[in-house]
């Protein structure tokens, strides 16, 4: 089984194959969480793929609770909790 975490630094040529506008969701809860100055996933990931928008979770969350906005290109939230990439703020 294979596991991405904040040191995989080799993510980015792959990133660089999706689509422009491509955005990646982190089905996956608290992959955007802050601790102290500790980078999280979401932040990991975004600097990886720049350009693309990174969707995270700032905390768990049920999927039921993920409200989609557009099906293409692929806008989301989770209310009180979704973290959007840097360059989407």
């Amino acid at each position: 089984m294979s596991y991405i975490d904040v040191s995989d630094k080799e993510l980015k040529k792959t990133f660089s194959l999706l689509a422009p506008n491509a955005t990646i969701f982190l089905n996956a809860c608290s992959t955007a969480g802050k601790e102290a100055d500790i980078i999280n996933l979401a932040d990991m990931i975004a600097k990886q793929a720049p350009g693309k928008r990174v969707i995270a979770s700032t905390k768990d969350f049920r999927i039921n609770e993920i409200i989609i906005k557009e099906a293409y290109p692929l806008r989301l939230e989770i209310p009180d909790k979704t973290y959007i990439s840097p360059e989407e703020h």
